[in-house]
């Protein structure tokens, strides 16, 4: 079967990606019209290319070409499955970007983490937090590949939630952000981080943001099970960038009551937290 273009008006008009992806399609259309054999790893490396050019319509097409091959011993693998799912999530298709995560199951194919990615990735192009959030919760569930999140995983499922609105995606962050610190994503025990001292310079904001609700919470559970003995400052490192505002502004008006903070003339990447401001917080909740 020729393969052909499927270009539609919505689609990225990247010039240089464009004639990548134009030409690798051409060439299926050549070695088709010779004779020459075209293989999964052919199909799955044309996919690729739609996958990075956001050709959606593109990789499904050729995803049924491979179908419609089948007789021939052509048959979509994971990776071709997984590049056509970040095609559709690159141009926001959430709908397709499912179909073929559910075809991929069908076909008897294991979804990896970087397929779960894909489509967590789909989900946060197109707005989807609850559909993003069960799959979260999926990915936690027993396996027997061992599948579990990552801190790619945890960063766009929190970037979808935080971008949507009400109380239900916020609860549904910090659980995230929780069952990502119990699985040593984020926050390790083996890291520099301590419970007086904290670095969010290498997370986006949404996460940052999740986790300050969660560290002064957390802070706060301590105390009720006194396994905290001693208030002193807290600090959190954040870069001298926008991250450091931004997280001061979370600290003053998302945490009831508000947490201010200093930042030390000898440390323009952190904020401090002296003890008097984290135990009024600590005795706001206790």
């Amino acid at each position: 079967a020729r393969v052909g273009h499927h270009a539609t008006g919505n689609q990225p008009q990247n010039s240089e990606v464009n004639l990548l992806w134009c030409k690798t399609l051409d060439l299926l259309d050549c070695m088709e019209s010779e004779g020459v054999l075209r293989d999964s790893f052919t199909f799955s490396s044309a996919i690729s290319t739609c996958g990075a050019a956001g050709r959606w319509e593109e990789a499904m097409h050729l995803i049924n070409t491979m179908k419609a091959d089948g007789d021939r011993g052509i048959k979509p693998n994971r990776f071709a499955y997984t590049s056509a799912i970040t095609a559709c999530g690159n141009s926001g298709e959430w709908e397709p970007a499912l179909k073929l995560f559910n075809d991929m199951k069908l076909d008897g194919l294991q979804p990896d983490l970087v397929s779960y990615n894909a489509l967590i990735g789909a989900g946060m192009t197109a707005n989807q937090p609850e559909q993003v959030f069960g799959l979260w919760d999926e990915m936690l569930q027993p396996n027997k590949d061992k599948i579990a999140p990552d801190i790619v995983t945890l960063t766009e499922v929190i970037g979808t939630l935080d971008r949507a609105t009400g109380k239900i995606n916020r609860d549904r962050a910090d659980k995230v952000f929780s069952d990502a610190v119990k699985l040593g994503i984020i926050l390790r025990q083996d890291s520099l981080d301590s419970s007086w001292e904290v670095d969010l310079s290498g997370m986006s904001f949404p996460v940052a943001r999740a986790a300050c609700r969660f560290i002064f919470c957390r802070l706060v559970e301590e105390m009720k099970k006194d396994k905290v003995q001693t208030v002193r400052d807290f600090s959190l490192i954040t870069g001298a960038s926008r991250m450091r505002e931004y997280v001061r502004e979370v600290l003053r008006d998302e945490l009831n009551p508000a947490i201010y903070c200093v930042v030390p003339k000898s440390e323009q990447g952190t904020l401090v937290v002296k003890e008097k401001v984290v135990k009024n917080y600590i005795d706001g909740h206790l």
